[in-house]
């Protein structure tokens, strides 16, 4: 799809920006602070999660929207490589949305 990735959204961490049963497009790019990303976690599998900080070595911490979700404090700091792509759009039963940067379901 050139350089576009589909994803199924799979629980709610993401809530209320994205939903249990929600598919999503990811476009591979540089991932910035804040971007909803698709990561392939060595021991979770393709998640999705938000980039809440970068480091000098280009580790990200990242959340889940849902407080309740789980961060890197118990997944570990996700290092670059393990960025599939920034989710851009978003496929829900209300259509298609542009997902924003900013924490705020579209």
């Amino acid at each position: 799809m050139f350089g576009w990735r589909l994803a199924r959204v799979e629980g709610d961490s993401m809530s209320p920006t994205l939903s249990d049963g929600d598919y999503v497009f990811a476009r591979r790019k540089v991932a910035s602070l804040g971007d909803v990303v698709l990561i392939r976690h060595v021991n979770l599998g393709l998640i999705v999660k938000r980039i809440c900080k970068v480091d000098e070595t280009q580790h990200y911490t990242v959340a889940g929207d849902n407080p309740r979700s789980t961060s890197s404090d118990a997944m570990g700091l996700i290092p670059v490589e393990a960025i599939v792509g920034v989710v851009c759009w978003r496929v829900s039963p209300d259509g298609i949305r542009k997902v924003r940067c900013d924490g705020i379901a579209p």
